[in-house]
């Protein structure tokens, strides 16, 4: 079993110092922002509306597919056929 990482201002800040490159500071301005709260709390509330529970979720058409490639493929397709493509 893997061990339980809490995500927190540190601990973030602790892993990001180990990429070569990546400012620990501009990370921490990022982290303490706002500046894409809104959106993030739209597309939360966006995922919730449509039944989203878990990721990755694909939908087609506003239909919840099964996560695998031959479902996906054949919920494409018919959703192009249905649309005259």
């Amino acid at each position: 079993m893997l061990p339980k990482i809490e995500y927190n201002t540190k601990s973030l800040a602790n892993l990001a110092s180990d990429i070569s490159g990546l400012s620990v500071p501009r990370l921490n301005i990022c982290i303490r922002g706002s500046n894409h709260e809104e959106t993030i709390r739209d597309d939360l509330e966006l995922g919730q509306a449509l039944g989203v529970r878990s990721t990755p979720t694909i939908l087609v058409n506003g239909e919840n597919i099964a996560n695998n490639y031959d479902e996906i493929v054949s919920s494409i397709r018919a959703a192009l056929k249905k649309a005259g493509q």
